[in-house]
């Protein structure tokens, strides 16, 4: 019950942290959406542990990857979106 609890506390977090990154987009400052996403995408991946391939750390590569594209840093976007596009490839394989 107490890792059920705390996974489910982790994705909350992450899902807040990916709405303040979506804020700081809105926003213009880019800096500060590309922390909070990847601090989003790193909660993720260690609650999603036995699964790599969860459609949600896609998700946040993916939003770093439109952060990158709106400052025109267009080789980081391609590497984020490439990440992104892999998982969702196996997320959704079914």
């Amino acid at each position: 019950a107490f890792i059920k609890k705390n996974k489910l506390n982790s994705i909350k977090k992450s899902n807040l942290l990916e709405l303040i990154g979506e804020y700081e987009r809105k926003n213009v400052r880019h800096k500060n959406a590309i922390k909070y996403f990847k601090k989003s995408y790193k909660i993720r991946k260690i609650a999603n542990v036995d699964n790599e391939n969860h459609s949600s750390i896609g998700s946040c590569l993916n939003s770093i990857g439109d952060v990158y594209y709106e400052i025109d840093n267009y080789d980081k976007a391609l590497k984020y979106y490439q990440k992104s596009y892999e998982i969702f490839e196996i997320a959704y394989a079914n």
